[in-house]
């Protein structure tokens, strides 16, 4: 029996590049090829539409007009100037913590970073405002620039110093409260006046902060040992997380007065930091529960046997099943 060999070939070159790529998967055969040239007639068309509406009929000048409203909302104009203090402490408390936290980094501000805050400060320049908003806007990149290479330094002289950034950054929201509402000196502004990009960071930064203690208490009774404190913690969530934000908005901004007696009428916004607060809460509550579960069991052992200090717990015993306290090798419980 003979037995031949095939003949032997090179394998295929490998085609690399823009073009390899758009004939492999715009041009590949008749039917990709006749797609990719009717799409690309309609957004052909579709770009020198825009590019002639934008250029003959569009009324721009609207967006210089209406940007303190977009930004501010009808926050006075004659107190705009709280609000670049505020931007400017966020600034300078951003650039600190970014170098206490790189202090140890090679290189701080490396090309990539310097291209990005270059193309930011030439957006800013370029800005449909006023020449002084302008400026104001590029010393605002330049001190996070500033203030991160002075907390580099600082943080190397003093590394105990990244253990205050917490609490900088909470007495800050103090601060940017107080700027905000005013009152201790300043003219007080009513949060009807609220809108527009503050009143949405604000919203969001404080219901960010209120719901993180609120979830981590729900996640921990979702996992009690205690019926009513478990079934009460599953109702929450599971109501809260299969109902719409804005029905809780909704609820908060218009239900809840009918509810209160007459001439109690809580804040609008204070309705709608309680209601981001809890629906964010409830989603929150099952990250947390969710990271508590995947914790093995040897991990509570070898924490046990390190010495480490247990959680809480009764003194009626539990389970090893338990998702509370540590245990022992011998799967006894350690209090």
């Amino acid at each position: 029996m003979i037995t031949t060999h095939p003949p032997s070939s090179r394998p295929p070159l490998a085609q690399l590049g823009a073009v390899a790529w758009v004939r492999k998967n715009l041009f590949s055969n008749w039917f990709n090829t006749l797609l990719t040239l009717l799409l690309g007639l309609i957004l052909g068309r579709t770009l020198i539409g825009f590019l002639t509406w934008s250029t003959t009929t569009a009324k721009w000048q609207v967006i210089p007009a209406n940007l303190p409203l977009f930004f501010v909302g009808r926050y006075p104009a004659a107190e705009y100037w709280r609000m670049w203090i505020i931007v400017g402490l966020i600034a300078a408390l951003a650039g600190l913590t970014w170098g206490i936290l790189a202090r140890n980094a090679v290189q701080l501000f490396s090309q990539s970073i310097l291209i990005w805050f270059g193309v930011a400060a030439a957006i800013a320049f370029l800005s449909p405002t006023a020449i002084p908003l302008r400026i104001l806007m590029v010393c605002v990149l330049v001190g996070v620039l500033a203030s991160a290479w002075v907390g580099r330094m600082a943080g190397r002289r003093t590394p105990a110093l990244g253990q205050w950034l917490s609490f900088a950054w909470a007495l800050s929201f103090i601060v940017v409260w107080w700027l905000i509402v005013g009152g201790l000196g300043l003219p007080e502004v009513g949060t009807t006046n609220w809108g527009g990009l503050m009143l949405t960071l604000f919203l969001s930064v404080a219901s960010i902060l209120i719901c993180f203690p609120l979830g981590v208490l729900l996640a921990l009774g979702r996992q009690s040992n205690l019926p009513v404190v478990r079934w009460i913690s599953i109702a929450f969530i599971e109501v809260v997380r299969g109902v719409p934000l804005i029905v809780i908005l909704f609820i908060g901004a218009v239900m809840v007065p009918l509810f209160l007696p007459e001439g109690v009428r809580p804040n609008l916004v204070l309705r709608a930091i309680i209601g981001l607060t809890l629906f964010s809460a409830a989603y929150l509550a099952e990250n947390v529960r969710g990271g508590l579960q995947s914790v093995p069991r040897g991990q509570m052992e070898a924490s046990s046997a390190l010495g480490l200090n247990p959680a809480p717990h009764d003194n009626s015993g539990g389970s090893p099943s338990s998702p509370q306290g540590f245990y022992s090798s011998d799967r006894r419980a350690v209090y």
